[in-house]
């Protein structure tokens, strides 16, 4: 079931046609023994092999929101990035307190290019604008976590904040 690579370090090998194997053992650094079974640990590695494609995205991501909304300054006063379930939601806050067509407009145009973009496309985007609130009212419509600032992304005031 082992083989040994080029500097004699072992490789394990889970052949998910072989019937003398029902499953595997794992001890990660916590000491906590994992089992799962042979299937379990096959997909296991086919998802885990899609995290690093993932984690590139959400930063590819992060980085495109962050300048719309150093683009979009004059009619923001804040933004969040919350993670929401199996996606993510990009909150826009309003200066204003009335109805904003072209920062809709433009919110909209930048859901549909993330959409759109197969480079993002294990990114879960949804986005949403509301008009200038509360911080007690913002906080309706976030995750309960913590929020860190991005102060690259504004320097008048406003802000984004990743929620994690």
């Amino acid at each position: 079931m082992s083989e040994r690579n080029q500097k004699g370090r072992p490789w394990i090998q889970l052949d998910c046609n072989d019937p003398a194997t029902i499953g595997v053992t794992i001890t990660p650094p916590n000491g906590d023994l994992l089992a799962m079974t042979k299937a379990m640990a096959i997909r296991a590695c086919q998802l885990g092999s899609r995290l690093e494609e993932l984690d590139s995205q959400i930063l590819e991501v992060w980085e495109v929101l962050k300048a719309w909304v150093s683009d979009h300054r004059h009619n923001i006063s804040k933004a969040f990035l919350a993670s929401r379930g199996t996606g993510f939601l990009f909150l826009v806050v309003q200066k204003e307190s009335e109805y904003n067509h072209e920062l809709e407009d433009a919110l909209t145009e930048l859901d549909i290019l993330i959409a759109q973009n197969q480079e993002y496309q294990l990114v879960n985007l949804s986005v949403l604008s509301i008009p200038n609130s509360s911080d007690e009212t913002i906080r309706t419509f976030l995750p309960s976590q913590g929020s860190m600032a991005d102060d690259d992304a504004h320097r008048d005031g406003s802000s984004v904040a990743c929620q994690s």
